[in-house]
């Protein structure tokens, strides 16, 4: 394919590759790399040569593979070293510093835990009233943002999240 064909039936994608990367990665920064990396990508079938019969899939499906590549990267990299695992690398700990670096262990990952539930169900509420606000329980679009402490592109933002049906998670 021409850089002509690219211009014109690619790069007007990348705007929704960014929504979905966003939304995907949390991170404007990752969410951009991903998209640039998409293009890159389909960039690079097409010079090889490779017909590509839906370019919009191809594409969708290329940043949305990426952002999960990244996603499980960054997990494993948030995953907190564990002493007991790498004793080699320790100089011999003494039995009270391998006790207070296993205590330090646990007290790290709950509060890891507890924070990534608290950022989940702040997703799903601010998904949930701004659901409220749509059905028109007597507040106006611009107003939604109050309720959740934003102006209102941030109001915008949440209304867009919220087009997804809310699906409240079990505990």
């Amino acid at each position: 394919m021409k850089e002509h064909n690219f211009r014109t039936d690619v790069l007007p994608l990348s705007d929704k590759l960014f929504r979905l990367a966003v939304r995907i990665t949390m991170v404007r920064e990752d969410a951009e790399d991903m998209v640039q990396e998409a293009l890159l990508r389909v960039w690079r079938t097409m010079q090889q040569g490779e017909e590509i019969e839906n370019v919009e899939a191809f594409a969708v499906i290329a940043c949305r593979n990426l952002c999960l590549d990244l996603m499980e990267k960054r997990q494993h990299r948030d995953t907190l070293f564990d002493p007991e695992q790498h004793e080699s690398l320790a100089s011999d700990p003494s039995p009270h510093e391998q006790m207070e670096a296993a205590e330090k262990y646990e007290s790290i990952s709950s509060q890891i835990t507890k924070i990534r539930r608290i950022q989940n169900a702040l997703r799903e509420a601010s998904q949930f009233y701004v659901q409220l606000c749509k059905m028109g329980f007597g507040v106006e679009f611009v107003d939604c943002g109050g309720g959740l402490g934003v102006d209102y592109d941030g109001s915008r933002s949440a209304n867009s999240e919220s087009n997804f049906r809310y699906e409240p998670s079990l505990p």
